[in-house]
């Protein structure tokens, strides 16, 4: 009967808080909030953020009907959004290691933009490009053993559509609507600074769009567009809240 309960005080000792068994120091646990793991000295540093984010993504069709974009055509959509991170960093007291990793999301709305050209037989053409998208990315590292900064290096993906409309202004022939779908694998790198309540900072990625290029076309008897994979990069800042678990 002494054993047992011998072996419930030692578990109690073992998973209770540092700030229950260091009285003074809970303070300071609270401030940067700390939990031992399984009793093996290993320390958890968890938070998590919501934020706003803001900016550029390249968009460089070559080629519309004929009419070469590159260089008066489409460059960048201005993004906005918002997203979700969170990031996790362990500690091993009994040989010196760290280990750090930040799981994040983000839906972006691509906003509108539009462009004139002449088509190849002279024809005035108006273009009108939107989109959206959804970033995810669960395999990342996070290389700074500091809660108030995280560099962050991450694979994922982007999930998402572009819409595009073609107008011939010269015939007066309507708005046509053409969509291309994209799946295109990811990798990121990001630079974050975290404060008592709200975190601020910044994220570069690449995409490598793995889908078929080709417009779908809505409606039937629309002329085909050339094809155009969604390979390029983008830059986004951000600032938002912050919370510690």
């Amino acid at each position: 009967m002494i054993r047992p309960l011998l072996l419930i005080c030692l578990c109690i000792v073992a998973t209770s808080s540092p700030a229950q068994r260091n009285g003074n120091e809970g303070d300071d646990e609270a401030r940067h909030p700390m939990v031992i793991v399984d009793g093996l000295g290993d320390e958890l540093s968890s938070r998590s953020g919501i934020l706003l984010e803001f900016g550029m993504t390249n968009v460089r069709p070559w080629q519309l009907n004929g009419v070469l974009m590159n260089h008066n055509g489409f460059r960048q959509f201005i993004t906005i959004g918002f997203s979700n991170n969170q990031a996790d960093e362990a500690y091993s007291d009994d040989d010196d290691s760290y280990l750090g990793s930040d799981i994040t999301w983000s839906l972006h709305w691509l906003l509108p933009q539009e462009k004139q050209s002449v088509a190849a037989n002279g024809d005035q053409m108006k273009y009108r490009m939107k989109g959206w998208e959804l970033m995810t990315s669960t395999i990342a590292l996070n290389l700074i053993p500091d809660e108030r900064v995280d560099f962050i290096l991450g694979v994922g993906a982007f999930w998402g559509n572009l819409k595009l409309t073609s107008e011939n202004v010269t015939e007066n022939t309507g708005r046509m609507l053409y969509k291309n779908p994209f799946v295109a694998p990811m990798f990121r790198t990001e630079l974050r600074f975290n404060f008592s309540f709200f975190s601020v900072g910044g994220r570069f990625s690449y995409r490598y769009d793995i889908t078929n290029n080709n417009w779908k076309r809505k409606e039937t008897g629309l002329s085909p567009l050339p094809g155009y994979q969604f390979r390029e990069m983008q830059f986004i800042g951000y600032v938002g809240f912050r919370f510690a678990d």
